[in-house]
C-alpha cells in the first residue's frame, strides 16, 4: 500500500484474500482501522510504515500465522483486543505507545514476552489475560503503569527498571506480583528462557515485603 494513502478504513477486503500471507504498509498511513486484518489467518508478515499512529480494535485479531510485528515509533494507540488470539510469540511496545486498549493480546496463546515502552500509562482490563505461555513482562517506564485487579495474573514475572523499584513497590496492585526483578541494562528484547541471567540484574522482593 502506497504512501499516497492515509488511512486503512474499509480499504482491504480481507474476505477477498483468505491466503493473503504479507502486506506493508506506506508511510502515510495514520490509521488501521477496526477489524481491517482480522480473521486473515494466512497472515505471516506485516510491515508498518514509519507514519502510523493508531491500530484500530481488533485489527489483527484472529491472525493465528502471525508471529511477531514490529510496531513504529510513530505509534500511540493500541486498540481494544487488536492482536487477541493471534500468533505472536514476542512483542515489544515503542515507546511512543501511551495507550493500550483492553484485551490487547489477550489469548495469544504462544506469546512468551513482552516489553512495554517507558510512556505506557495505564494496562487496561484483561489485557494479558489467557497468554499461557507468558512468562516475563519488562515495563520501561519509570512511572509505574495504572492496573486495576483483573489486568494481569499474579504468576507472571514482572521486569522493571531499578532506580523505579520503590516506585512500583508502592503502586497499588504491583505488590501482588510474585515475582517483580529490577533491570539495569534496558532490555530491547526480551526472551524468558534467558530473562533474570543475560541482560538484567535479578532483584527479587516477596509479596508480603
Amino acid at each position: 500500500m502506497g504512501d499516497g494513502l492515509t488511512s486503512i478504513d474499509n480499504f482491504f477486503d480481507r474476505y477477498a484474500y483468505p491466503n493473503l500471507r504479507s502486506i506493508s504498509i506506506g508511510n502515510g498511513v495514520t490509521e488501521i482501522s477496526s477489524s481491517q486484518f482480522k480473521s486473515c489467518a494466512a497472515l505471516e508478515s506485516v510491515k508498518l510504515g514509519n507514519g502510523l499512529k493508531n491500530i484500530g480494535t481488533d485489527a489483527f485479531r484472529y491472525c493465528t500465522m502471525l508471529k511477531s510485528i514490529d510496531l513504529p515509533n510513530s505509534l500511540v494507540t493500541l486498540g481494544n483486543s487488536c492482536f487477541r488470539q493471534s500468533g505472536l510469540e514476542h512483542l515489544v511496545v515503542p515507546n511512543s505507545v501511551t495507550t493500550l486498549g483492553m484485551d490487547v493480546v489477550r489469548d495469544c496463546q504462544n506469546l512468551k514476552s513482552v516489553v512495554l515502552g517507558t510512556s505506557v500509562e495505564s494496562l487496561d482490563e484483561c489485557v494479558f489475560r489467557g497468554c499461557t505461555s507468558l512468562e516475563v513482562i519488562a515495563s520501561l517506564a519509570t512511572t509505574p503503569p495504572t492496573l486495576d485487579n483483573s489486568t494481569v495474573e499474579a504468576d507472571y514475572h514482572f521486569l522493571v527498571p531499578k532506580e523505579a523499584e520503590s516506585n512500583y513497590k508502592a503502586a497499588e496492585y504491583w505488590s501482588d506480583f510474585k515475582y517483580v526483578s529490577t533491570f539495569e541494562t534496558v532490555p530491547v528484547y526480551v526472551k524468558a528462557e534467558t530473562a533474570g541471567s543475560v541482560f538484567c540484574k535479578l532483584s527479587f522482593y516477596p509479596v508480603d515485603e
